[in-house]
Order: structure tokens, then C-alpha cells, then sequence
């Protein structure tokens, strides 16, 4: 668990590289300054009807700090995106962590399409702003006080005017501040729950198209746009007040130094050039001050993208041990409850699973089969009473990750699949594979179409395919009994399997039963000899 941001952003900044970042924007500014300058000064010259050797002079000297600046933006930009990316990927990293290291009933009511946008879009919010906010403070504050300088230096009044605007433009963006963060929060919300819904439609669209519901789901989409464009024009009205608020105090500060600089050049106490410089210089004050006023404002969506992530940042992780056991030859449930929050109890078990036996463990819907499988493999955290153990050591001392990668396979009711070849998905945990058995064994399940696959190098010639049911099943299967692992845990292993296919592995499981703990929740009778019946929910 994270106490504050700064653990979130402050260790994942490229130090050396946003240093180099800072120093290169600081010297684009300092020559953006310059040739304003140069530009009143020149425009002095044409005046005063100088030598054209001056006038070719300045020019040079002009082009060649545009170049200059030209080359500074082309590697800041570089620069930027490197260090955003590289913030945002490394926050979206330990987000993601966090995540996967506590329980999944803090998170299970959600929706992962709206889990996803949050933490992508959020992580790419923040890391903006902190990368801009550290070069902007130390460029915009030296660019300020050096266009103060130069205003009061060549006119007190002007100076004193451009101010006198700062404070005026601050009240307005106090004013206005309160009603921009309510509006971008409300924002950012609505569309989190737009693009949830499209992704529903997308994820889901065959079912939703079977069973009729595309006329529910539709309807779903067009309320949420609705609310969508609803805050959206909010959300325009109250930067509209703000835009004009500021466009009109702007208009009344422009019109004044208009007026004090044309009389100044009336009685020769200030040149043509000279007033081009400061009215360019009172824009890019203007300038400074929409950085440090939006500093307000873009923090107040920072903090909305903040308040989001806050409560996975928050998240108690599922506590861990150091013991690692190579061979796990007994497992010992006792006085194992569970129960969802609200809920009434699902099962209350004391019971133990010994080595080289088949436990069929069996019960109605809801009674809680794959719930039991999600307290024993921790994913639940600590979301239970009683103890589950194993060879003498509870599960919170048992090194976690090395328990579920060396200790655990599993078989799910919808086994996961990723985009890659056979070969690539039944050596998910890196096992050292027989390819003579894995053939045999492709053979057997009747993989023989996707056998050209098992050869590949596991980093090309990735195959975009979609698996049937019985296919994922089926690449689920050869990949549990050629794991190493003790503990195989199959939830409904062959619902969508032929009968040849379950026969022969079940005939699989009767031969290697010996070197593991196999627990396997069916519905169905399974056609082999298992050892023990766990009724769950009688």
C-alpha cells in the first residue's frame, strides 16, 4: 500500500534525462526572448534608415537563432516524450501490481474495461503534468521576471500596468476555478463509463446479438452519450465564463498600454521598436501567467486522475511469507468460511487433499466451487476464516509468487489463451517441455491443425487466431499435464469437449495422478476413478 503520490511518480522520473530537458527549454526560452528584442531593434534600424551591411547583420544573426530554437524544440519534444512515456508506463506498472497483488474482491465489481481506462488514461494525465510542471516552473518564472524587468526598465507606467493585469487575471481564475474542477471531475467520469459501455458492445457483441439485446445495449449507449454531451456543455459554459472574463480584461490592459505607449512615442521618450518589444513581451506574460494560473486548474485535473487511482493505491496487499516448498504433498482446509460482503455464508469446510489422489469436488451453482479454488490459490487474499495449509505452513508464509508459479496449474472454465503460438501458451511458466511429448499429446487431443504452430520460435511468427472452446480446453489441458507443478486444479476441465477427447483425458489423469494433488470440480460424473467426493454446499 502507498501512502502518497510522490511514491507513485517521484521514483519512476528520469532524473538525468529531465534535468537535460529543463536546461534545453530554459536556453530555447532565453533565445525566444532574444529575438523578440532583436525584432524591435531592427525595426529601430529600418527607422532610422541604417547601412544595409547592419540590416543583413541582423538577419544573420536572427536565422541563426531560429535555427538554434528550432533544434532546441525538435530535442525537447524528443526529450518529452521519452520522459512522459517512461512515467506513465512505470506508474501504470506498480498500479497494475498493486493490483495484482491484492484481492480480487476489491476490485471484482468493477469493470476491467473501465479499470483499464482509468489507470491508462489517468497514468498519461499525471505523468503530463509533473514532466511540464517541473520545466515549466524554473522556464516560465527566469522568462517573468526577465520580461518584468525589461517593461519597468524602458517604462515604469507600462510595468507597473502589466502588474496590475497579473493581479487582476489571478482573481478572475479564483473566481472561476471552483466550477472548471467540478465540471473536468464530471468529465472524465462520464466518459470512463462511455467508453465502458462501447467496450461491452465490442467484447460482448456475440452474446449480446444471440440474445437479442442489442436494442437494450444500444439504448445504453445513446444515455450514456447523453450525459456525455450534457457535461461536456457544462463544462464548455464554465470555461466560456472564463475565457471571457479573461478576454475582456485583456482587451481593457492591451487598449491602456496602446494608448500609454503611442503617447510615449508622441514625446520621443520611447521608440516604434521599443513598444513592439513590450507589447510583445506583455503577451508572453500573458503567457507566463496562463501557465501559473493553469497550474491550478491542471492540477485540479491531476487530482480528479489522483482521486481515481487513489483507491487502488490504497489496496492492502495479500500478505506473503519466505517459504518455498518444491513438492507439496498435503493440503489441510480447517474450518475454512467464506462468505461475499453482504452475503450469507457459502461453505464452511474442513477437509485435506493428499498426494498422488483425484478429489472430485462437486455442487450446485453458486454454492461456491471456484470460490473455495480462489481462497486456495490466494487470489482472495485474506477474505476468509480459518486455515488453509500446506505441508504444515499456512498460506500467508508460503512465498506467494513462487508458490503459484511453481507450485500451481490451473484448468479455468474459460481457459486464457493470449496471442501467441502453441507452443508460446503451453510454456506460460517457462518449463522445460519433451517436445516429443507435446506432440503426442497435441496428436491425442486432436490439435493436429495447429501443430505447425508447436515449432515456431516463441518470439515470431505469432499466429492472430481465434480458438474455439473446445481448442483453448484442449491447449489448457496439454499444458496442465506436462507442468511440473504438484497441484493441478481443473474447474469443469471438459465442458466443452467431444467424448473421445474426455476419455482419453481422463486416462491422462488416472497415469500421472501420482506425482500430484488434483482437484477437479465437474458437474458431471468424470469417467475416471477419483479418490474422494467434496460435497460443497450439502
Amino acid at each position: 500500500m502507498m501512502t502518497g503520490f510522490h511514491e507513485l511518480v517521484y521514483p519512476e522520473l528520469e532524473k538525468k534525462q529531465l534535468t537535460g530537458y529543463i536546461i534545453i527549454s530554459t536556453i530555447s526560452g532565453v533565445v525566444g526572448i532574444c529575438l523578440t528584442y532583436l525584432v524591435g531593434h531592427f525595426l529601430d534600424l529600418i527607422i532610422a534608415s541604417c547601412q544595409e551591411r547592419e540590416w543583413v547583420e541582423y538577419i544573420v544573426v536572427y536565422v541563426g537563432l531560429n535555427i538554434i530554437n528550432r533544434i532546441c524544440y525538435i530535442r525537447m519534444e524528443y526529450q518529452r516524450v521519452s520522459i512522459e512515456g517512461k512515467l506513465s508506463y512505470g506508474m501504470t506498472r506498480k498500479v497494475l501490481k498493486i493490483v495484482y497483488n491484492t484481492s480480487y474482491l476489491n476490485y471484482c465489481k468493477e469493470n476491467p474495461a473501465a479499470i483499464s481506462q482509468k489507470i491508462n488514461n489517468d497514468t498519461g494525465i499525471i505523468a503530463s503534468f509533473y514532466v511540464s510542471f517541473f520545466k515549466n516552473i524554473i522556464v516560465q518564472t527566469v522568462s517573468t521576471i526577465v520580461y518584468l524587468l525589461v517593461l519597468i526598465k524602458n517604462s515604469l507606467l507600462i510595468g507597473s500596468l502589466v502588474i496590475l493585469m497579473m493581479i487582476a487575471y489571478t482573481g478572475v481564475y479564483l473566481i472561476s476555478k471552483k466550477l472548471i474542477y467540478r465540471t473536468e471531475k464530471e468529465v472524465i467520469e462520464q466518459k470512463t463509463n462511455y467508453a465502458t459501455t462501447l467496450f461491452e458492445l465490442i467484447e460482448k457483441s456475440v452474446s449480446i446479438r444471440m440474445n437479442g439485446m442489442s436494442q437494450y445495449h444500444f439504448g445504453c449507449m445513446e444515455n450514456d452519450y447523453q450525459n456525455l454531451l450534457r457535461v461536456l456543455k457544462k463544462q464548455i459554459g464554465a470555461y466560456s465564463i472564463y475565457n471571457v472574463l479573461k478576454d475582456i480584461l485583456i482587451l481593457i490592459f492591451q487598449t491602456a498600454l496602446f494608448l500609454a505607449g503611442g503617447r510615449m512615442i508622441q514625446m520621443d521618450s520611447m521608440s516604434v521598436g521599443t513598444l513592439v518589444v513590450m507589447l510583445n513581451y506583455f503577451v508572453y506574460v500573458l503567457g507566463c501567467m496562463e501557465f501559473f494560473l493553469n497550474i491550478g486548474s491542471s492540477y485540479q485535473t491531476v487530482k480528479a486522475s489522483e482521486e481515481r487511482l487513489k483507491k487502488y493505491l490504497v489496496l492492502d496487499e495479500i500478505p506473503t511469507g519466505k517459504e518455498r516448498q518444491r513438492i507439496i504433498e498435503k493440503i489441510e482446509l480447517k474450518n475454512l468460511e467464506f462468505a461475499y460482503p453482504g452475503q450469507n455464508r457459502l461453505f464452511d469446510i474442513t477437509t485435506e487433499f493428499c498426494m498422488g489422489k483425484i478429489y472430485w469436488i462437486r455442487g450446485r451453482n453458486g454454492v461456491g466451487k471456484s470460490s473455495l479454488v480462489n481462497i486456495m490459490l490466494g487470489i482472495y487474499g485474506t477474505s476468509y476464516t480459518g486455515q488453509v495449509i500446506y505441508n504444515g505452513y499456512r498460506l500467508g508464509e508460503l512465498d506467494y509468487k513462487w508458490f503459484i508459479n511453481n507450485n500451481t496449474a490451473v484448468i479455468e472454465q474459460d481457459p486464457y489463451i493470449f496471442d501467441g503460438t502453441i507452443q508460446e501458451n503451453i510454456c506460460l511458466k517457462g518449463n522445460r517441455i519433451d517436445m516429443d511429448e507435446l506432440k503426442a499429446l497435441v496428436s491425442q487431443m486432436k490439435l493436429d491443425s495447429l501443430m505447425k504452430f508447436v515449432d515456431m520460435d516463441s518470439t515470431k511468427h505469432r499466429e492472430n487466431k481465434i480458438y474455439s472452446g473446445g481448442e483453448k480446453q484442449k491447449i489448457a489441458i496439454v499444458r496442465t499435464l506436462l507442468s511440473d507443478s504438484c497441484i493441478w486444479i481443473l474447474d469443469e476441465p471438459t465442458a466443452n469437449l467431444d467424448e473421445e477427447s474426455k476419455i482419453i483425458f481422463y486416462k491422462e489423469l488416472e497415469q500421472r495422478k501420482k506425482e500430484h494433488i488434483i482437484l477437479l470440480i465437474s458437474h458431471e460424473t468424470p469417467l475416471c476413478r477419483w479418490d474422494h467426493i467434496v460435497d460443497i454446499g450439502r
